[in-house]
């Protein structure tokens, strides 16, 4: 008696493993595809605000809701890109300067910001664009001095984060708390550490009102005396 040994049933399954992989294949070639258009579309709208924020008059309504849709776009595609959701945060706040999106963006903005941080903690930009937010939301409040102190841990002598504690101290110098004001002084001494890029201190004093506060702490303090004898000090102070 003949046996024919039954080769079907393990064909079958080979089928439906090489099906599987091929999915499997397929699915991450998608979702590849899709990480990849909406980098290029980041990178877009990246490049297209840099250039804006250098020369800002030239940024149309239009413009901005094309990059602002793209941004939505690229979100979709991949939302848990701690970049994706900070550049949305900037492009609310760019919305809202302008006066071509309502106020209450700025909480979206804020929720944007915060779910960048929580994907990537050691960003000093994104902790400090935090502290302006909340700065600008609520004034200096607990908040925006620990969302500060995040940033200093991050980016300990960076120059951005530097000047923008300056320009929130300043902006709310009136109104500030006490136990706030030293924090001043230390960022004006880390301002020292970045040469001339100090007469941004000068500007933003100019710019809020500050002048002669910034005038009278550097010319009554000797750990500023580069300053005291540089062309900004004469610029701006005599």
């Amino acid at each position: 008696m003949l046996c024919f040994k039954n080769t079907t049933k393990p064909f079958i399954t080979r089928i439906i493993t090489v099906f599987i992989f091929c999915i499997f294949v397929g699915v991450i070639g998608y979702i590849s595809y899709l990480k990849s258009v909406a980098n290029a579309q980041y990178f877009s709208v990246y490049n297209s605000l840099k250039s804006w924020q250098i020369t800002p008059e030239r940024l149309s309504q239009k413009q901005f809701n094309s990059m602002l849709n793209t941004m939505s776009s690229v979100l979709l595609k991949d939302p848990k890109n701690p970049h994706y959701l900070h550049i949305k945060a900037n492009l609310l706040v760019l919305g809202i300067s302008h006066k071509w999106l309502p106020k209450n963006e700025l909480n979206t903005a804020k929720q944007y910001l915060i779910d960048a941080v929580k994907l990537r903690a050691l960003w000093a930009k994104t902790w400090i664009d935090l502290a302006l937010l909340q700065s600008y939301l609520s004034g200096v409040d607990d908040e925006t001095i620990m969302y500060i102190q995040q940033a200093e841990i991050a980016g300990p002598f960076d120059y951005d984060v530097n000047q923008a504690v300056v320009d929130i101290l300043l902006e709310n110098w009136g109104s500030l708390k006490s136990r706030y004001k030293p924090l001043l002084f230390k960022h004006l001494d880390l301002a020292v550490m970045h040469g001339s890029q100090f007469v941004g201190v000068f500007k933003s004093a100019k710019k809020r009102g500050q002048l002669k506060l910034i005038c009278l702490i550097i010319n009554k303090n000797e750990q500023f005396k580069n300053i005291q004898s540089s062309w900004m000090n004469t610029s701006y102070c005599s």
